[in-house]
């Protein structure tokens, strides 16, 4: 399943726990849900303490198979050239996002509360997200 198949899943999930006024609520042991938690995790049922383990991957970027470890500020590719890193290639590449950048998880959350505010169908709502 691809990763945005995935995310519309756990979206549909969260949207159906709205709806049935469990939202919030741990699925395991129903306590409240700490706001910070939803807000890391929106799309959650569960937890902390029951949160299910997310499994950990071995995947290695593409880049290691194309470059040879860093002397300094420069890369060496099985051609034989060079590439040099410049001080400000990072923030260049940094601008259209990282790993760590929570574009997709506000993202979610923004639609969450335009959902809870509009009082939308989950349907409706579904046919908007993918507007967006």
């Amino acid at each position: 399943m691809s990763m945005h198949k995935s995310e519309m899943e756990k979206v549909k999930i969260a949207l159906n726990a709205i709806e049935a006024s469990f939202y919030g609520h741990c699925k395991t042991c129903d306590t409240e849900i700490p706001f910070e938690w939803l807000e890391a995790i929106p799309t959650t049922l569960y937890c902390v303490e029951h949160a299910p383990e997310r499994p950990t991957t071995q995947d290695r970027p593409v880049e290691e198979d194309v470059l040879i470890p860093s002397k300094g500020n420069n890369f060496e590719n099985p051609h034989g050239s060079e590439i040099v890193d410049k001080e400000d290639s990072f923030g260049e590449v940094a601008k259209f996002g990282t790993s760590e950048t929570p574009r997709i998880t506000r993202a979610i959350m923004t639609a969450i509360i335009i959902f809870i505010k509009q009082k939308m169908k989950p349907m409706d709502f579904l046919k908007t997200m993918k507007d967006l």
